[in-house]
C-alpha cells in the first residue's frame, strides 16, 4: 500500500505543469500558457457559433474541427444545449484574466532590484 501512494506521489511530481515564479523561465511558460488558454476561448467561441447555426463546413475549417469534435458537440447535453457549455467558456477566461495577472506581478517584479545578503559569522564585522 505504502509503495503504491509513493509511485503515485513520484508520478505525481514528475508529470507536475505547475509554473513557479522562482522559476527563470517562468515568464516565457506563462505567455505560453496564455496564449494557449486564448487560443481555446477563440476555439471553443468559434466553433459554439457554428453549431448553432448547424454549419458543419465552417467547423470543419476551424483549427480543430473534425468529425469527431462535431459529433461530441452537436449531441444535446442534460438540459438540452449544445455545443461548449458557458461554464468551460467562463471557467477559460478566468483562468486567462488569472495568468495575465500573473505575467504583470512578475514582469513588475523582474525590473525591481534585487537584494543580496551575506552571512557573516560573529566577530568578522567589517
Amino acid at each position: 500500500m505504502k509503495h503504491n501512494f509513493e509511485e503515485r506521489s513520484a508520478n505525481g511530481i514528475k508529470n507536475n505543469k505547475v509554473i513557479f515564479s522562482d522559476d527563470p523561465t517562468a515568464l516565457v511558460k506563462l505567455r505560453e500558457k496564455l496564449k494557449t488558454l486564448e487560443s481555446l476561448q477563440e476555439y471553443m467561441k468559434e466553433a459554439n457559433k457554428c453549431v448553432k447555426k448547424k454549419d458543419k463546413e465552417a467547423f470543419m475549417k476551424l483549427r480543430f474541427g473534425n468529425e469527431r469534435n462535431w459529433n461530441d458537440l452537436i449531441v444535446p447535453n442534460c438540459h438540452g444545449n449544445m455545443g461548449f457549455p458557458r461554464y468551460a467558456l467562463s471557467n477559460n477566461n478566468g483562468n486567462i484574466r488569472s495568468v495575465k495577472k500573473r505575467i504583470e506581478y512578475l514582469e513588475s517584479v523582474e525590473g525591481s532590484t534585487r537584494v543580496e545578503l551575506r552571512v557573516v559569522p560573529v566577530g568578522e564585522c567589517d
